[in-house]
């Protein structure tokens, strides 16, 4: 059975997510949603970087294609970081008109057990009125933080110690707002950007930590966190996102 899947975002998650789609022979691309004027109405294939015209075009009316009642599944690929009252309630409309979601940007969702209440209710509330689920999850974090341990696990004999790095090249991730002003590239050295604060450290990587350690049959009391910063010894120009001063 062919499943109808809406990609809701073209920028750095939606692009692949709709050539993914496009490649999987048990999916077809029902939609693409887009919030700028200059995307809409163009060929999805186009905006994903692909040679062929897919027939589908870009909407900024998520309304009408849920409407339809035959989507059933959505890959919800819009920013969340700044903007996470309206993208709840995007991903909450899509739950209560039947379709599922998968996204990788509602962190405080990946694990259930450490979610916020208040939050959980609310997705469980649509989901239980539609039959619709939510899976929140990616490779920022996700993947090597959580699948890949668990797969290299099954062939190893002993486990002493369980380390994970993750390694991000921001060069190449068009958001400069979020680059600046919420990772925190070029600001003074005495700021806490929003990424390296107490919460949003336990919120985003937190659970991956809980869901290894429930995997692996130990689960964690207690997870903390701190942060090393290093300055810039020189100053950096970057495509779209700007410069970068040494000492920031």
């Amino acid at each position: 059975m062919t499943r109808r899947v809406v990609v809701w975002g073209t920028g750095n998650v939606g692009a692949p997510a709709i050539r993914a789609v496009v490649s999987h022979a048990g999916l077809e691309l029902a939609g693409v949603v887009v919030s700028s004027a200059s995307k809409e109405g163009r060929d999805a294939g186009k905006l994903a970087g692909l040679t062929q015209k897919t027939g589908v075009v870009a909407t900024r009316d998520a309304a009408a294609l849920l409407a339809t009642g035959t989507i059933d599944a959505v890959v919800y690929a819009a920013i969340i970081e700044n903007r996470f009252e309206e993208a709840l309630g995007d991903i909450l409309a899509c739950l209560k008109a039947g379709a599922s979601v998968v996204t990788s940007g509602l962190y405080p969702l990946q694990h259930e057990a450490t979610a916020p209440a208040p939050l959980l209710d609310l997705v469980k509330r649509a989901t239980r009125e539609s039959g619709a689920s939510l899976m929140v999850s990616g490779i920022d974090p996700g993947w090597n933080m959580d699948i890949m341990p668990l797969l290299v696990s099954a062939v190893s004999s002993d486990i002493t110690e369980l380390r994970t790095q993750e390694v991000m090249n921001y060069r190449h991730y068009d958001q400069p707002d979020i680059v600046r002003n919420t990772v925190g590239f070029g600001l003074p050295m005495d700021t806490v950007p929003p990424m390296l604060g107490e919460e949003a450290l336990q919120m985003v990587w937190g659970p991956m930590v809980h869901m290894l350690g429930e995997a692996l049959g130990h689960p964690v009391d207690k997870v903390t966190t701190h942060d090393e910063r290093r300055a810039l010894e020189r100053d950096v120009e970057i495509g779209t996102v700007g410069r970068f001063e040494k000492g920031t």
